[in-house]
Formats: C-alpha cells, structure tokens, sequence
C-alpha cells in the first residue's frame, strides 16, 4: 500500500512544482502604474487628490491638525550652524499642532516620530528630513516622547525638488488618516 502512495504522491507533488513555477506574475494595483523614468515622490500629472481629506485625525491620546506648512531654502541647526537646500531643491516644513484628548489622570502621552508617515502625491512613502528640536533641525533623528503638556507642536521638514514642492503629502499618524497638507 505505501508503495502505491508513493507513485500517486510524486506526480502531484510535481505538478504543483510545476504550476507554481508557470504560473502568470502578480498583477501590480493600478495605483503602481507610473510614467516612464518616475522618480520618488515625482508628481502625477492628473492625479486627483484624495477622497476625502481630513482637517484633524484622532488617535486616541492625541486630536492632530495641520496648522501650517511653507517653503524655505534654508534651516536653522541645533549646534548654531544652518541647513542649506541642495542645488534645486527646498524644503518643505509642516507644523502639526497634537491636543491631548484624555482625561484619565495619565501624566504623560506618548509622541513618537517612527508613528508619523508621509505619503507623496504618487503613493510612496518618504522620510521626513528632519526635526524641529529646541530650536533647530536634526538630520534624520527619531525620538519617543513622554509629554506631559495638553497641546504641543511637532515640525518637520522634507527636502523636495523645487518643482514638486507644492504637491499634496497624505501625513497619518499611528495609521489613522490621512491629514491632506500642501505648501502653498
């Protein structure tokens, strides 16, 4: 009997080797779908903006809204140097004003940078530059941070090609959103 299932098994095992290795590629959404030499977060001619667009996202903890976003070339640093923009590009920096929405005796609310993301006009996600802290930007910092206050506000700053800089960004936070911002 175990001789026999053995000759029925091999073929069925091999078939769906076969299958696996023929079958048609995984289509991509039609989102994905962008103009020959696309760059990252390069705007889509045409595209329409998002559906419905949020002024304020709750998370929970926090009641977040856009408070306001412009356009510079240069930025002030922590260590009493500045940033300058690249050749051809600026950056764009937002402010997101975050309320405390709890009343439950906590001391302290978590903000957190690695909570907050950004989507470009055509779907992909970039990595804020950098961060207002006290005063000045930090290159590429990440911070977790126990607040204690009932608002605050959180800034930071993207480095775009002058032509893309006046797109519509999707920013979530804790995946709840998105709160459409745009420089004007």
């Amino acid at each position: 009997m175990t001789k026999w299932l053995g000759v029925v098994l091999v073929p069925v095992v091999v078939g769906g080797l076969v299958w696996w290795g023929l079958r048609p590629p995984a289509q991509e959404p039609a989102s994905a779908a962008l103009p020959s030499g696309h760059q990252v977060c390069e705007p889509v001619p045409g595209a329409s903006p998002s559906a419905s667009p949020l002024t304020s996202i709750d998370t929970g903890p926090w009641s977040i809204t856009f408070a306001d976003a412009h356009v510079t070339r240069a930025l002030p640093g922590n260590d009493g140097d500045g940033f300058q923009s690249e050749k051809g590009h600026s950056f764009v920096v937002f402010d997101l004003d975050f309320r405390r929405q709890d009343d439950t005796g906590r001391r302290t609310a978590k903000i957190s940078t690695g909570s907050l993301s950004v989507t470009c006009q055509d779907g992909n996600l970039i990595t804020p530059w950098g961060w207002l802290i006290e005063g000045g930007y930090c290159l590429d910092c990440r911070f977790d941070l126990g607040v204690e206050d009932r608002a605050t506000k959180m800034t930071f700053a993207l480095q775009m090609d002058d032509a893309w800089v006046h797109q519509p960004f999707d920013v979530s936070y804790s995946g709840v959103g998105p709160i459409v911002v745009q420089a004007p």
